[in-house]
């Protein structure tokens, strides 16, 4: 590195002697800088006193490390570190260095290493930094944009907006209001007009017509007088019901009320509540008399429409499933207050219908994945935590849940493929042996545990299904459900995973408690509680 005469004069004071030439002092200067003991900062040139800034960058090359018998050689990575040294800081930003707004790390934006990423005004090392703090790229434009803001559809296509998505090809299907690709949309004629619906909704929800040869709504299909499918076009009638559809002709004549979905129906969703931590219901009901007129019945009911629909179940003998809509906690105990639950056990009581005594009925809660967190990572990690929380204290919870073992094991099971317990950190994951942290073990049980009778069944894109708990009518102890539900995973969320494997159930109770956002579903957990012994 070249030196200035006023460096050189300023130095010969302290390493001139009688008889030493200036060419020995710059020689002595160069061997004191190999040696470290002599500085000059790259910004300014001058020789720097005391402790320099450094910025470290890190280069990695393969090398040749040998030959195999054919003569080939064996690759290694090496590791070298370059280092540039400043007076301070301060010299260090005059230069253009910056520092990572994610990790922190001081890097050289023009620099063959790095790649130097500028998102709304600050600065990232990498691109896997971007990344980390929570932006992505849009898919279409290339516009960065926050996990919070942008729109993100299944398998990891990531948009500014809706009209990104949709120049990406990406539209709505009209049924239920999935994002789904242009490529795997089915024209389906309904109501008569024509709608576009993804494959799953025309797989489950239309058939082919025996007359037109066209894909139609299942509810708009009837027998004809030749014993043949068709829609009402090729039955030359305005009406799809006949003789041969009595249960749907009955539907109809009740001006649609009582429809019995099936089992997979889903109509487009609705969401009600303020609070993100949104929670939608499975309630099983059984054993009545006629299904058809409890259906109608409920549907008859003030509100019930607007916020449920009815469904068959392949685990019920002739009853129908109660599904809600989505809602936080404070909406559900709003229709309680209103008297629309109370409103539903009287009409299965007057048709004889039951939940908890039927022995084969099932709660199932689902929580919304947004509320587990902002970002995937986040959300999957949540959903391990709050696996573990009920491996761990699972006979409490069968308690809590009232249903006996075999029916847990069968239909809501607490065992996973692997072991994720702490005494398990070095489990094989996708075939390594190292050390696992709380993103990894998610991302594993995500993979391997995608099954649906689980304890927590994650098989669904946009929320998780807890599934332990038996049917009930009783709204104590299914608001006392709800509670616990919402209070579990608030806490799963924002405790570490080392706190989950060594908190005591009761302390665990006491801050699932403290996390339930509603007075009365929180009272209403407690006496349960206290009821079962389990506080």
């Amino acid at each position: 590195m070249p030196y200035t005469q006023e460096q050189i004069e300023s130095l010969s004071v302290l390493y001139r002697a009688d008889g030493v030439s200036v060419e020995q002092v710059i020689s002595t200067l160069r061997e004191m800088e190999r040696r470290s003991i002599v500085r000059t900062c790259e910004y300014s040139g001058e020789v720097i006193e005391g402790e320099p800034f450094v910025i470290e960058i890190t280069h990695w090359r393969n090398v040749p490390s040998g030959r195999h018998a054919t003569w080939s050689f064996r690759w290694m990575r090496q590791r070298w570190v370059e280092r540039h040294y400043f007076a301070d800081q301060e010299a260090a930003e005059e230069f253009g260095c910056m520092q990572c707004t994610n990790c922190g790390d001081w890097f050289m934006p023009d620099h063959v290493e790095y790649e130097g990423v500028e998102v709304n005004g600050d600065w990232y090392c990498s691109y896997d930094c971007a990344h980390d703090a929570g932006w992505e790229t849009c898919e279409w434009c290339d516009c960065w944009v926050h996990n919070d803001d942008s729109l993100y559809i299944e398998d990891g296509h990531t948009f500014c907006d809706s009209e990104c998505a949709n120049r990406a090809g990406w539209y709505l299907c009209e049924r239920c209001n999935e994002w789904t690709h242009e490529h795997d949309f089915r024209t389906v004629h309904t109501g008569g007009r024509e709608e576009e619906w993804c494959e799953s909704c025309a797989d489950y929800h239309a058939v082919w017509c025996d007359g037109c040869d066209e894909l139609v709504d299942e509810d708009d299909m009837a027998y004809d007088d030749e014993d043949e499918y068709r829609c009402p076009e090729c039955r030359g009638e305005s009406c799809s019901c006949n003789s041969h559809s009595h249960s749907h002709a009955r539907r109809n004549v009740q001006n649609d009320l009582g429809r019995i979905e099936s089992w997979n129906y889903c109509p487009p969703i609705r969401l009600f509540g303020i609070s993100p931590f949104r929670m939608g219901v499975e309630l099983e009901t059984d054993s009545g008399n006629d299904r058809y007129a409890y259906a109608v019945a409920l549907d008859k009911l003030e509100g019930f429409k607007e916020h449920f629909w009815m469904t068959n179940d392949g685990s019920l003998c002739n009853g129908v499933e109660i599904t809600s809509h989505p809602m936080d906690l404070e909406y559900h105990w709003k229709l309680y207050s209103d008297g629309l639950y109370d409103n539903i056990s009287k009409i299965a009581n007057e048709y004889k219908f039951v939940s908890h005594n039927s022995g084969n009925c099932g709660l199932h809660v689902s929580v919304s994945r947004d509320a587990l967190g902002k970002s995937v990572l986040v959300q999957d990690a949540t959903i391990l935590k709050m696996m573990r929380l009920m491996q761990r204290f699972e006979g409490q919870f069968l308690i809590f849940s009232r249903r006996k073992r075999e029916d847990m094991e069968q239909w809501a099971s607490f065992k996973t493929y692997y072991d994720y317990s702490p005494k398990d950190t070095k489990v094989d994951v996708k075939g390594g042996n190292e050390r696992v942290g709380v993103f990894q073990k998610a991302a594993d049980f995500k993979s391997r545990e995608n099954t649906k009778y689980r304890a927590v069944n994650i098989c669904h894109a946009h929320h998780i299904e807890i599934r332990i708990f038996r049917g009930t009518l009783k709204w104590s102890t299914y608001f006392a459900s709800l509670a616990l539900v919402e209070g579990m995973a608030r806490v799963a969320k924002v405790k570490p995973l080392e706190w989950i494997e060594n908190v005591s159930w009761y302390d665990f109770m006491d801050e699932v408690i403290g996390k339930v956002s509603v007075d009365g579903p929180r009272e209403m957990l407690v006496a349960y509680l206290d009821e079962k012994g389990l506080r």
